[in-house]
């Protein structure tokens, strides 16, 4: 039988600041997105008052929840979405994978930096 020893205090404290940063990033992720949604149906003629309408909740709710994400929730940000006539799509990568290449990325072959430039010789 293996017997682990409690994190100690430091330890503690470094998993709860990096839950807290996943936290707000993903908070954020989402707010910036369900904005950006929120200023494409407003550009189309939404109303906030119809906004609030579609997910039975105060205008006055709308305005905040719309200015900053305060604690969102899963629930909040689904009514939101789906009122604004929305869809959701989730992409978790592990930090030290190379992003998906994009079908122009080629594009910048001639702008990206050559660190393994030999210097010139005059």
């Amino acid at each position: 039988m293996t017997f682990h020893s409690p994190p100690s205090a430091s330890e503690s404290r470094a998993s709860r600041d990096r839950a807290d940063y996943g936290f707000a990033r993903l908070r954020d992720q989402v707010f910036d997105a369900v904005t950006a949604l929120w200023r494409r149906r407003k550009a189309e003629g939404l109303t906030q008052k119809e906004l609030a309408v579609r997910i039975g909740r105060d205008p006055a709710w709308v305005s905040r929840s719309l200015t900053a994400p305060g604690n969102w929730t899963l629930r909040t940000a689904g009514e939101l979405i789906q009122a604004l006539e929305g869809e959701a799509e989730i992409d978790v990568t592990a930090l030290g994978d190379q992003p998906e290449r994009r079908a122009n990325d080629d594009a910048y072959a001639g702008y990206l930096p050559q660190h393994s430039r030999q210097p010139r010789k005059n």
